[in-house]
């Protein structure tokens, strides 16, 4: 810290974290997380019925539920990396 002072200077000063920021990306998780709740509940509330007779049961909605959310954070790290 010493040696390069003006690397701390934007942090300090709260340019690149403050109390929107905080907001923004408090809101941002919040809309992911009811995404990430509800679209497999919705589309899953029809049930799976395969042609053995089986419903899909909670396997099959855990498989979806881990899907959605690795296609989430693939497509929010892509859009970052962009």
């Amino acid at each position: 810290m010493l040696r390069h002072p003006i690397l701390y200077i934007p942090s300090q000063q709260g340019l690149l974290f403050n109390v929107r920021v905080f907001w923004v990306w408090a809101s941002n998780a919040l809309l992911h997380s009811v995404l990430l709740f509800w679209l497999p509940m919705l589309l899953a509330s029809h049930h799976v019925l395969w042609p053995n007779a089986r419903d899909g049961g909670y396997l099959v909605m855990g498989n979806f539920v881990y899907t959605v959310s690795r296609t989430n954070v693939i497509v929010i790290s892509s859009i970052h990396v962009l």
